[in-house]
């Protein structure tokens, strides 16, 4: 029986079967953690302040309210004047696009991130099974095991809070792509599909487009290399890929939006440990490394490290350029500072190219990205072909089983904050219902109070609730945007049509109430406007005030 049963796990299996399999594993895992609620969009966690989801709704539902414009993803009403763009608010633009295209048919207050969190977590399935595939191996045990080694995985689990960045699927369609393009007589179908896999991680998110970019560019040039394609075509790609991104920069407008460095490099790193120990952070901002491996996978790179090393030599030598640009990107994931735990072991600044990098590349710990999931590939594909079909049955099972236990308690945890509600400070009705009188709103900036403050978490409210009225807001809590605190707005009176939100602990900004204003104290600050308004009563806008005192 057990023979039977090794068998019909490892027997060769129709692609249609194995990719069914995986992205049912994808979908069970996604609706683990969201839930139908979650995935439909309408669960608690959406309406939380306390992630960037919030800034994403917000800059999502401002782009389909307004009309279209250029550069073809400016958003005019948020951060209001200067704008911002729906790739800076990670709202990922790709999608928001054909909601745009599709708004007349969307119900009011509609975003598609849950969807997007399933989509990512099935392709995340699919992708890695996909590249078994082309390696060889397509079986009810590649199906299994190689899914559920991707998706078992700190980088992917603990990342819900960047919805955009769950498309780390990319990356493995990069790998795939390469692959499949070194076994190719003739790899120009492979190029276009690089092209396209490229402009997509464009318009899904900058981090994952450079990423993409370069195990792209490695693979093309392995194929120069090895003379399956002439210098001259490897140029024209290089060409190519560059002229190409200035026009997506240019068409998208995320150039003029992305105006200022917002520091950091150095900070969002990845510590030495990250990939063998869950969550050390010597720098309180290493969060962005978080690459464990989980003890199954750790345990496949121990055992193919020991008995497979002629195997790793050859792969080597096969992908040397794709994998130099995977240790490259791994080495620029620990930036200028290098930490092992709490130990700093020594720092070199970056000068010239590499500081231009990472200003713009600052959270450099995600970079760890493609070596997590080479590993990931390479100890399950070697050990199914060092083993006997008995042996590595029960060593790929057996790791598996061993990744499900140490990564359940990270998995119960994104589950839980996914499944969490938060009170709401604000009454969203009574604020769009006061915001819709009023033709600008203009609120304490955050940044100008404390971070994850009552009054900061009251500014996110404020960001979605003004987006659902469609009135244009000055802040935007997003990387990469002035401080519009210091914009000369926040120190002049009232203007005709606006209404002005100062939290207490502001101490920067003008309250705008000499001559004709109309204001009123409130227990998180001050609202103001020109408009002969009962702002007496003005506490009624608040639901629960100082929840997360």
């Amino acid at each position: 029986m057990v023979v039977a049963f090794v068998t019909w796990l490892n027997a060769d299996r129709k692609p249609a079967l194995l990719l069914a399999v995986a992205g049912l594993l994808g979908f069970a895992l996604s609706w683990y953690l969201l839930g139908w609620e979650g995935i439909a969009g309408t669960s608690d966690y959406w309406a939380t302040t306390h992630n960037d989801s919030a800034h994403s709704i917000a800059g999502l539902q401002y782009y389909l309210t307004e009309g279209w414009g250029w550069p073809l993803l400016d958003i005019e009403g948020y951060a209001y004047p200067a704008g911002t763009n729906v790739v800076i608010t990670d709202s990922v633009p790709l999608l928001a696009v054909v909601a745009k295209l599709l708004r007349g048919l969307l119900p009011t207050g509609f975003h598609y991130f849950g969807y997007w969190m399933t989509f990512c977590f099935v392709m995340q399935a699919l992708t890695v099974v996909g590249l078994l595939a082309v390696l060889g191996w397509r079986s009810y045990l590649a199906a299994v095991v190689g899914a559920g080694m991707a998706l078992l995985q700190t980088a992917l689990l603990a990342r819900f809070f960047h919805v955009a960045l769950l498309a780390q699927f990319l990356i493995v369609a990069a790998l795939l792509i390469g692959v499949q393009s070194l076994r190719s007589r003739n790899p120009n179908r492979q190029l276009l599909w690089f092209a396209a896999l490229l402009a997509s991680a464009f318009f899904v998110h900058l981090y994952l487009f450079a990423m993409v970019a370069v195990v792209a560019t490695a693979f093309v040039i392995q194929l120069g290399w090895r003379g399956q394609l002439r210098w001259s075509a490897v140029g024209v790609w290089a060409l190519g890929m560059l002229s190409g991104s200035v026009a997506l920069v240019v068409v998208s407008g995320v150039g003029a939006a992305a105006r200022v460095a917002a520091g950091g490099f150095g900070t969002y790193s990845l510590n030495l440990l990250s990939l063998f120990s869950k969550q050390p952070d010597a720098t309180g901002g290493q969060y962005e490394g978080f690459s464990y491996l989980g003890f199954g996978v750790i345990v496949l790179v121990a055992v193919n490290i020991y008995v497979s090393r002629p195997a790793i030599k050859r792969a080597f030598r096969t992908y040397r350029v794709p994998a130099l640009a995977v240790v490259l990107m791994a080495v620029y994931a620990l930036s200028e500072t290098v930490w092992l735990g709490e130990q700093l072991l020594f720092s070199l600044p970056y000068v010239g190219p590499m500081e231009w990098v990472g200003d713009r590349f600052r959270a450099s710990g995600r970079f760890v990205w493609p070596l997590v999931y080479v590993l990931v590939v390479v100890a399950v594909y070697l050990t199914v072909r060092r083993f006997r079909p008995k042996v590595a049955t029960a060593l790929l099972l057996g790791a598996l089983a061993l990744q499900a236990v140490d990564m359940a308690g990270t998995a119960q945890a994104t589950r839980d904050v996914l499944h969490a509600s938060e009170a709401q400070r604000l009454d969203g009705d009574a604020w769009v219902s006061l915001i819709e009188q009023h033709s600008l709103l203009r609120v304490s900036q955050p940044g100008c109070v404390s971070q994850f403050g009552p009054e900061q978490l009251a500014s996110t409210e404020l960001e979605r609730i003004a987006s659902q009225a469609g009135v244009p807001i000055t802040i935007a809590a997003v990387a990469r945007q002035e401080r519009a605190c210091d914009q000369p707005g926040y120190q002049q009176p009232l203007a005709a049509g606006e209404l002005r939100v100062v939290w207490t602990e502001d101490t920067n900004t003008s309250r705008g109430n000499d001559g004709d204003a109309y204001c009123s104290e409130f227990s998180l600050g001050t609202v103001c406007s020109l408009q002969p308004l009962d702002l007496t009563e003005v506490d009624r806008l608040e639901s629960v005030v100082g929840a997360d005192e």
